[in-house]
């Protein structure tokens, strides 16, 4: 598992693991995260404020943000504003993780673009179940980019790819809506974490 911002560096791990990206500025939550993660057989890296992640993702291109909302400084709709807006990682998708289960908070997360809402902790079921869509994704978007240069020829079929992509991300809200992670209560009734 890689870290940034604190010094600590790691190496990349190969294979067909995701590479995902960790935010939570609680050290101890990023970092069992990742290594659940890292123990499902993903590429966790993880940083532990805003700074730090918009960096990580630009350097690392993950497959998917697993972004804590109440951040300080710049609070994790800022840092999904940023990540929405660079080069490459637009289409990247976000998972929200808040301590919070409040409806209100859930809109805004879905309107500052994130694909998906959990609640700490985070169900392990819910998330293999999040992290199985964000494969497909990845497999769409690799797709897309092996017909792509094989140039204009296969353009029709990118563009059918880049459709069936955007389908499987409400596919991914879908699922999670009716598992009830979007929409999930915390354990202890919704307290912040």
């Amino acid at each position: 598992m890689s870290h940034t911002g604190d010094g600590a560096g790691g190496t990349r791990l190969d294979g067909d693991g995701l590479r995902l990206l960790v935010v939570d500025d609680n050290r101890d939550a990023a970092d069992t995260l990742g290594l659940l993660l890292q123990l499902l057989g993903h590429h966790p890296t993880v940083a532990y404020d805003g700074a730090a992640a918009v960096r990580a993702a630009a350097a690392e291109a993950p497959d998917a943000v697993l972004l804590d909302l109440a951040l300080p400084g710049r609070d994790g709709f800022g840092v999904a504003a940023d990540l929405r807006r660079a080069d490459g990682l637009g289409d990247v998708p976000l998972v929200a993780l808040t301590g919070y289960a409040d409806e209100e908070l859930r809109d805004r997360a879905s309107q500052c673009g994130f694909d998906l809402y959990l609640v700490k902790p985070v169900d392990e079921l819910a998330l293999r179940a999040v992290l199985a869509q964000v494969a497909e994704v990845r497999r769409l978007a690799r797709r897309v980019s092996e017909l792509s240069a094989g140039g204009r020829a296969f353009a029709a079929e990118c563009r059918s790819l880049l459709r069936e992509q955007r389908r499987q991300l409400g596919t991914m809200r879908e699922a999670a809506e009716s598992m009830g992670v979007w929409a999930a209560e915390a354990a202890d009734g919704g307290a912040g974490r």
